[in-house]
């Protein structure tokens, strides 16, 4: 999806005056269809301008950039080698909607974009494991790509979803200049990436060190929060983005759970899906974590994790998977449900549920089919509920209403503590 951000900082920079202005940019990937991002300028709705553009050709090798005068620049990479700030070589089909953030550079603020390296398939070991922070402010040349381990046997990674970013404006708890960002994988892995700190630029291997041409970032760390155990057998594929909320524990937890959403039909007994909700008990600091968490660390209904537990987890039945991102109303958690049907016909679509359980102990709190089909993430405005189904609404159902392919409730969700929410503002003048 596109992203539209009022960003503030100097479009001029080789005028050698310092003459920051408002601009409002929409910043989007080209999701299924190729392995790049464009940028435009959009202060002026009825004159919007081209701000830059980024392709990777895995396929050719080369990786192209479109600069602000849409003149058309390659980047070739056969030989194995790339200049640092193109090396997009790793970007696979750009799914990774991306987050537009201020980080400090040798001290001064910066606007990047964060994203993750997108799609590769499950078949391409060369792009999608890694996460990209881009300079918004250069054309879109590359600060840093962090690199995602692959550590499973048989399930090639890469980061399709989008990441979760937890900024100042975000919650009072983040009490740092940049961000903290979650990114969760296709072999169900959650890492956690410290862009917190202030930091300098550092000079390329062999090169001399120029701090107006050199901008690759040093210190950025990485550590791995927790792994689902994931295999092509149990299926524990993560696809969609943590949703993240700080609960009146005063702890910071993420809820996420896993699936295939590219063969939502495939059935089998091996098949093992489930929905978690964990800590991060260092929250708002980084702490680099030597062992990962997993279930083991976990609770499971009707037993509530206590402190020293990391949270709980739930087993999805007969090849159920997850079909959009959670969503956290208050003291609840939705998580929109596939389960295939068991008719011998295979072109007959399986059931669309919507379950739900208490956001600190785990405990289900709704399960209720709403037809069949593939249901959207639940939209919570208010009382409200919101949810979109690809498929056939049921008549009828308890508590729900249906028109077209948009079925309505209403929240039972109680008051719940501190929600991390987007805040922000601008003032013109």
């Amino acid at each position: 999806s596109p992203i539209v951000k009022d960003i503030y900082y100097d479009d001029t920079p080789d005028n050698g005056k310092d003459d920051p202005v408002w601009k409002t940019i929409v910043l989007t990937g080209l999701g299924a269809g190729g392995h790049g991002y464009f940028a435009l300028d959009i202060t002026d709705v009825n004159n919007p301008k081209h701000l830059f553009a980024i392709q990777n050709d895995p396929s050719d090798q080369i990786v192209k950039h479109w600069d602000s005068n849409e003149i058309p620049h390659e980047y070739g990479y056969a030989s194995g080698n790339i200049v640092d700030e193109f090396d997009y070589r790793k970007l696979g089909e750009s799914w990774s909607t991306p987050r537009i953030i201020r980080i400090k550079v040798s001290g001064t603020d910066k606007w990047v974009a964060v994203f993750g390296g997108g799609y590769n398939g499950a078949v391409n070991p060369n792009v999608g494991s890694a996460v990209f922070v881009m300079d918004l402010e250069d054309e879109g040349r590359l600060l840093k790509v962090i690199d995602i381990e692959d550590k499973s046997a048989d399930i090639i990674n890469s980061l399709p979803a989008d990441l979760s970013v937890i900024t100042a404006d975000g919650t009072e708890k983040a009490n740092y200049n940049g961000a903290l960002v979650y990114a969760a994988d296709l072999e169900g892995k959650v890492t956690k990436i410290n862009l917190t700190e202030n930091f300098s630029l550092i000079c390329p291997s062999g090169k001399t060190c120029n701090k107006d041409t050199d901008k690759v970032i040093k210190n950025i760390s990485a550590t791995t929060l927790f792994i689902a155990e994931s295999t092509s057998e149990n299926g524990r594929y993560i696809y969609t983005r943590p949703e993240v909320t700080i609960n009146n524990d005063n702890k910071l937890w993420l809820y996420f759970g896993t699936g295939n959403t590219q063969k939502l039909h495939e059935q089998s007994n091996k098949i093992k899906n489930r929905v978690y909700g964990i800590k991060d008990k260092d929250f708002p600091n980084y702490v680099n974590i030597s062992t990962p968490g997993d279930i083991r660390r976990c609770k499971t209904a009707p037993a509530c994790p206590g402190s020293t537990d990391l949270g709980w987890y739930a087993n999805l039945p007969r090849a159920q998977k997850l079909t959009a991102e959670p969503t956290v109303d208050k003291d609840r958690v939705y998580f929109p449900i596939y389960e295939p049907t068991t008719s011998t016909n295979a072109c007959n679509t399986g059931k669309a549920i919507l379950t739900a359980y208490d956001t600190k102990c785990g405990n289900s709190v709704l399960n209720v089919n709403l037809g069949t089909g593939v249901l959207s993430k639940v939209v919570v405005q208010g009382d409200n509920l919101y949810i979109g189904i690809a498929g056939e609404a049921k008549k009828n159902i308890a508590g729900f209403t249906s028109t077209g392919n948009l079925i309505t409730g209403k929240s039972k969700a109680k008051s719940s503590g501190g929600k991390v929410q987007l805040e922000g503002w601008k003032e013109n003048y």
